[in-house]
């Protein structure tokens, strides 16, 4: 008999099982029944790929319930705004009768203008995450509901403002405090004096600015050079502070046409002849004239060596300045216009400060016309609600359709990658005992080797 090959076959047997042991264990401990890719090389393919479909599912449900989170502060806020329109029209209503007095009409009047501010606040407050929902700034909102980037749900939300609200302008919401005065029917045309036209004292200039607009309003516009000299035509205005952009003297450009107003010219126009400091030009926009009830369109057209920039811009309604707006001269002829700037490029809800009217038309007439604009509001509001409670039903929809896809492809993975606790614990006990086993009669076979080595000996 041969004592040393019985003795490492019983050694071999004895790792192998400790082996199989070891693997038994490490699965009992972490549940899973691969652990490593030696363990079921295609298995953990398959797992891992359902594991990243599932982690990617149940993220799009957070987005949906997020999502409709969000939606429903929205849903219940427009319902906010619809009960304040509700109430406008039951006072406008008030308003359109011959038992409330002339001064009752005016008292009426300021509890609606009342009604509307609060209806505005609404709508710039409400927001998700300082995200705003009703002011058009954000709108469409698009959420991943899902794990592919085709899955979207869109809901389009437009800006429900006052002043969006109602029939066709002038007649908004907003505009029942002018007593919904109307802007000029017919706009007389834009004309815009090339920087290049012939006539203007005779030359093209290094560096132009332009400004024409299309209503006969006084617009004095000021231009400050990178010195910090300012050149316009009302001078407490030129030389003092505007907006916080000081400086001292006038600049040494020239100033070649002037609008004061009443005259048909509706420009003015600034240049540099021969020379113009390099740097940074601010200009501000300023009606000189009663707050318009209407947008100002002016075309300010800037050359600047022999490039010709045109930007449109636009006093708002009520307001009387915009600016400063920055272009850049480098001292060259090919200079690169620089990217236009302006003092509020925030999307922000509407602060028209407009000027109050009682008396044309009548408080009547406008009680009248506010029926009409508040129905259409009403119509308009109530239009986007729906989009909001169906952008909410299919939210809810996609969110209860991955909840399944999730349970499932999770049950399939569990399936490939999950231990079955009681067929390995069959397993390790079966290993268990052997492991003993095999060490008594490892324990036996030294005893023997020992006594073979004694009678040898002898």
């Amino acid at each position: 008999m041969n004592i040393g090959a019985w003795s490492n076959l019983l050694k071999e047997n004895s790792i192998n099982n400790n082996k199989i042991l070891g693997n038994s264990l490490e699965k009992l401990s972490t549940g899973l029944k691969i652990n490593k890719a030696a363990d079921d090389a295609s298995g953990l393919a398959i797992s891992d790929k359902l594991r990243t479909q599932a982690t990617g599912i149940k993220q799009g449900i957070d987005n949906a319930n997020s999502a409709i989170a969000m939606m429903n502060i929205a849903d219940k806020s427009i319902g906010e705004l619809s009960s304040i329109l509700d109430t406008i029209k039951a006072k406008a209503i008030q308003m359109n009768t011959d038992t409330t007095s002339e001064e009752g009409r005016k008292i009426i009047k300021t509890d609606i203008l009342k009604l509307i501010e609060n209806y505005d606040d609404i709508v710039c407050r409400t927001n998700y995450n300082q995200t705003p929902l009703l002011n058009g700034c954000t709108t469409p909102f698009d959420f991943q509901v899902g794990e592919y980037s085709a899955d979207i749900v869109r809901v389009d939300i437009d800006n429900i403002e006052s002043r969006q609200m109602g029939q066709a302008d002038p007649f908004k919401l907003k505009n029942f405090i002018t007593g919904f005065n109307a802007m000029p029917v017919e706009l007389p045309p834009t004309t815009v004096i090339s920087p290049e036209e012939a006539g203007l004292a005779g030359q093209s200039g290094v560096v132009r600015v332009n400004f024409s607009w299309n209503v006969d309003i006084d617009i004095d516009p000021v231009v400050i050079d990178p010195n910090g000299d300012a050149m316009g035509f009302n001078a407490s205005w030129a030389e003092g502070d505007i907006n916080g952009d000081t400086h001292s003297t006038i600049s040494g450009g020239n100033w070649d046409v002037d609008d004061t107003g009443g005259t048909g010219t509706n420009q003015e126009n600034f240049y540099w002849a021969i020379s113009a400091p390099v740097g940074d030009y601010n200009f501000y926009i300023r009606n000189y004239e009663t707050p318009a009830t209407f947008p100002i369109d002016i075309q300010v057209t800037i050359k600047t060596g022999n490039n010709i920039e045109v930007r449109n811009l636009a006093i708002p309604s009520g307001e009387k300045d915009i600016g400063p707006f920055t272009f850049n001269y480098d001292g060259s002829l090919n200079n690169i216009p620089t990217t236009p700037t302006s003092p509020i490029e925030t999307c922000a809800c509407d602060s028209l400060n407009l000027i109050r009217n009682d008396d044309s038309p009548t408080l009547l007439h406008q009680a009248i016309k506010l029926m009409e604009v508040v129905d259409e509001a009403l119509t308009q509001l109530n239009s986007q609600r729906s989009n909001v409670g169906a952008g909410i039903n299919q939210l809810e929809v996609s969110a209860k359709n991955m909840m399944t896809s999730y349970v499932n492809v999770k049950s399939a993975e569990s399936v490939i990658r999950d231990l079955d606790y009681a067929s390995e614990s069959a397993n390790f006990n079966k290993a268990n005992i052997i492991s003993q086993a095999g060490s008594f009669v490892q324990s036996q076979a030294n005893n023997i080797d020992k006594q073979y080595v004694s009678q040898l000996l002898k």
